[in-house]
């Protein structure tokens, strides 16, 4: 059955992905932030009585919640913004879905845990060691306890591919290079690139199923910042030299990062959904979008 798919945040890049998976089968709206498209709404999850009145006018069957502030570090100095947008905002949400019998999809992160542990299942207490982290945990709890049987929280990790504001690691990484710059990155930090577009594809597919609760959702490589950097040298013919490994102690970040977390996927595996595409495939494919000159759509 055809939903109204309301998307909070859609000019981000996961946003961007969910509108062109749910356009083409359901009544697709998308929120954004500033510099709304044609056709765009506008959104700011830190006005409650906004976001409110918004939901109020579009009536939507599902709210899909990419927007976040997700600027780790810059949450270390503006931890009021932080935890309005991360999870006072997404409770906003998750209380007028309540009372409107929608359904909720909260876009959570590996950060929750603190990395101690070989991997985290679903059912692992959470660990946060950041601002970010510990209000993407609220986030978390206001809409499972809000919306028992209706919502989703899809937990991922470096999200990468197309993205017309080329802001994440991959791409920006692809223009800095090409540019000759040299780059720093972390050796000692560990995580599962995800493309984008991949997690839109679960999204629609365990609501298209009518699944709740908490997944985790990442792409299969598990394997260092800095090779994850060599990797994208080799795939887009880049010089490694450029790369100048570090570990994450010298860059003396405001905010503390777990260096090391797995996310345990069988759950997502046994829901039937379409597996994320590993790291070479989504390289690959990411070339494409990667041809054209920074500052294109």
């Amino acid at each position: 059955m055809r939903k109204k798919v309301l998307i909070l945040g859609a000019g981000g890049q996961l946003g961007q992905a969910l509108g062109q998976e749910f356009r083409s089968t359901h009544e697709s709206l998308e929120a954004v932030h500033h510099s709304p498209q044609p056709g765009q709404l506008t959104v700011e999850l830190a006005d409650p009585r906004g976001t409110t009145e918004l939901l109020d006018r579009t009536r939507p069957d599902w709210i899909l919640i990419p927007a976040a502030f997700c600027n780790v570090d810059l949450c270390e100095t503006e931890r009021e913004r932080c935890r309005q947008v991360n999870a006072l905002g997404p409770r906003t949400v998750a209380e007028w879905a309540r009372a409107n019998g929608a359904r909720v999809v909260y876009y959570s992160t590996d950060h929750v845990f603190d990395g101690a542990a070989p991997a985290y299942s679903e059912e692992d207490p959470v660990s946060p060691l950041s601002v970010y982290a510990r209000a993407k945990v609220e986030g978390e709890q206001a809409v499972r306890e809000l919306l028992p049987e209706g919502h989703l929280i899809l937990r991922t990790s470096g999200l990468y591919g197309p993205e017309a504001a080329r802001k994440n690691f991959v791409v920006r990484l692809v223009d800095q290079l090409r540019a000759g710059e040299t780059v720093r990155v972390p050796s000692d930090q560990w995580g599962s690139p995800t493309y984008n577009q991949d997690l839109a594809g679960i999204t629609r597919f365990l609501l298209e199923k009518g699944a709740h609760g908490t997944y985790h959702a990442v792409g299969p490589d598990f394997l260092p910042r800095i090779e994850l950097a060599r990797k994208v040298c080799s795939a887009f013919r880049l010089d490694e030299r450029l790369l100048e490994p570090v570990e994450t102690s010298q860059l003396r970040q405001p905010a503390r990062r777990p260096l090391r977390v797995r996310l345990n996927t069988r759950r997502l595996e046994s829901s039937g959904a379409p597996p994320p595409r590993p790291l070479a495939a989504g390289l690959e494919t990411l070339k494409k979008f990667l041809s054209k000159p920074a500052g294109a759509c």
